[in-house]
This record gives C-alpha cells, structure tokens and sequence, in this order.
C-alpha cells in the first residue's frame, strides 16, 4: 500500500514540478479560498443546527473563514 502512495506521490511532485513556483502557490491559494467560500453556500438552517441561538460567533462559517486564513498566511510568504 505505500508504494501505491509513494507512486501517487511522486507523480504529483514531477507534474507540479512543472509549473512555476508562483503558480502552484496560487492554485493552493485558489483552492483555499474555494474552500472557505463554499461554507457560505450552506443553509443556515444547517450552521446553526443545534445552536440554541442565531449570534454571530455560533457561526461556523465564520470560523471556517478564521482557520482557512490562517492556513493561508504561510503560502503568502514562503
């Protein structure tokens, strides 16, 4: 099972080793705030499910903003 992964893994690596460095980083970074957006497609029905109220730190959303940011800051700079 490792040498499948071993396998996967180098094949990445050759196929992004292609590419300039500033595009890989900005494909991850496209990626991450893909990801933090899609939250906000999310029912609120759905965020707010077992919340016994509405405010706004309940919102998982936000948070998910919060922590993908965050995630972000080291592929600003490095």
């Amino acid at each position: 099972m490792s040498e499948l992964w071993n396998t996967l893994g180098n094949n990445l690596i050759a196929v992004l080793g292609a590419f300039p460095h500033w595009l890989v980083k900005a494909l991850v970074l496209l990626g991450f705030a893909g990801l933090a957006l899609a939250g906000f497609f999310l029912p609120k029905s759905y965020i707010f499910q077992d919340a016994t109220d509405r405010k706004p730190w309940r919102d998982l959303r936000y948070w998910a903003l919060v922590v993908i940011a965050l995630e972000m800051i080291p592929y600003l700079f490095f």
